[in-house]
């Protein structure tokens, strides 16, 4: 019997050999891709609003005519946004005195002195005329007697302009409820 055992025992380690042998020759097809990245920067909307021409105390006189120059500035590589611009008057500004709105403009539907423009990205600053012409005018045909009306009294036209990146936002009326919280913080 213990050359039966001895026989098996041999077999089984010639056995154990071969398989080892064999399982050391395996290939698996394998593979590994190369990495894939994906980089993320902040984007950013920076606006300016200037004025050269500053009026203080500018006497009204019939068919007078005043430079009056603002300019928004959208700086080089900001995001693609809507700008607006908000005119502020007194309710009797449009008695004595009148402009137009630069072209490019469209006033907001159903806030007054409200003006919007889409403005998309670029790699230079973008400048936008307020008032066509720079000038507004003190109306001709106002008397003497619709002056005497103010009782010394000065207008104050006042410009204020925004901005709110376009994505995210369905319309100019929707970006322009996120504009007017900028009223309300120290932005």
């Amino acid at each position: 019997m213990n050359k039966f055992l001895k026989v098996i025992a041999i077999v089984l380690c010639a056995a154990t050999l071969v398989v080892a042998s064999v399982a050391a020759t395996v290939a698996y097809l394998t593979m590994k891709t190369s990495t894939v990245e994906n980089t993320f920067t902040s984007g950013n909307i920076e606006i300016k609003l200037e004025q050269t021409s500053q009026l203080d105390g500018s006497k009204m006189v019939p068919g007078q005519e005043f430079t009056v120059n603002p300019r928004v500035t959208v700086t080089k590589e900001s995001e693609n946004c809507y700008l607006f611009i908000k005119i502020e008057k007194p309710g009797n500004f449009d008695t004595f005195l009148s402009y137009t709105v630069a072209t490019g403009w469209t006033e907001l539907d159903g806030v007054s002195g409200v003006y919007y423009r889409e403005v998309n990205y670029n790699v230079a600053d973008q400048v936008f005329d307020v008032i066509a012409g720079d000038k507004i005018t003190a109306k001709g045909d106002c008397t003497k007697e619709q002056y005497n009306t103010l009782n010394g009294a000065s207008f104050n036209l006042s410009f204020t302009a925004y901005a709110v990146q376009k994505v995210g936002f369905a319309n100019a009326a929707d970006a322009w409820v996120e504009a007017q919280k900028l009223d309300n913080s120290n932005t």
